[in-house]
């Protein structure tokens, strides 16, 4: 099972960064609000953090090669719908492996929406993600939505995208391969509680805001992980692509957590 590795993965930056002095603490289970890798079915898309949020397909998208096992394709007619429930309102953090078949992104807002509360928002048009938070009002407050919106040269390969918000002190950031490329000041205000949907595929704003493009590994924590916390992520993922799976190293994100 995919969790199995993900759980080996965390488990060798553990080690490793016992040794460099760093910590990974916060990027423990009880934090995870859901967990989306997209190796279970073709119509049932499992929430691996345990909190039942598993997603429902929308005119059949399509299971592919992801960055990690599978991932899905997204063919500007389909996508995802994880079940309604409330956001984190103090902080949160979202992460996502996407690659575009073409050089800019097809449509806006796409790529993981809960509106009225967050967006990791591709701009049509270009190669930018937008991060817009609902923190008082729409969005970004003073901001506007598509302040500090930023992207890489080249989407048609796998990148992680990786978005922070903490309303105690106004951070707010974008990572993109775990660097902070992107980061603004913002209203020190809790992200509004929606109650509704996530969408991975599509922005309910529109009906033509769907995705073309392929998505893995979708994340939400309901904190903001700091540089290092995301930087660590971003190596764990990798080390899937090097390590077989050895059962002595299999542990937990909460055995992690107890013992730094």
């Amino acid at each position: 099972m995919k969790i199995r590795v993900v759980m080996m993965c965390f488990s060798l930056v553990f080690i490793g960064l016992m040794f460099t002095g760093q910590s990974i603490a916060r990027i423990d289970f009880q934090t995870v609000e859901g967990l989306w890798l997209f190796d279970d079915s073709k119509n049932v898309y499992k929430d691996t953090s345990g909190k039942g949020l598993d997603g429902k397909q929308n005119a059949n998208p399509k299971l592919v090669e992801g960055k990690f096992g599978n991932g899905v394709e997204f063919d500007g007619k389909s996508y995802i719908t994880i079940p309604a429930h409330v956001n984190p309102t103090k902080a949160i953090t979202i992460t996502a492996w996407a690659k575009s078949p073409s050089a800019t992104w097809n449509q806006h807002g796409w790529l993981v929406e809960k509106r009225d509360a967050y967006i990791l928002h591709p701009v049509m048009g270009t190669v930018n993600l937008a991060f817009c938070t609902v923190n008082g009002g729409l969005w970004n407050l003073p901001k506007t939505w598509d302040a500090g919106a930023v992207g890489p040269k080249d989407i048609t390969v796998w990148h992680m995208y990786t978005c922070t918000f903490d309303s105690t002190t106004g951070d707010w950031n974008i990572y993109i391969d775990g660097k902070v490329e992107s980061n603004l000041k913002i209203n020190k205000a809790e992200l509004a509680p929606d109650n509704g949907p996530v969408h991975i595929g599509w922005d309910e704003a529109g009906a033509d805001r769907l995705g073309i493009g392929t998505v893995d590994e979708v994340a939400v924590f309901n904190v903001a992980l700091s540089a290092n916390d995301v930087k660590s992520l971003m190596d764990g993922f990798k080390l899937l692509s090097a390590v077989e799976p050895d059962d002595k190293l299999v542990t937990t994100w909460s055995s992690i957590k107890t013992q730094n």
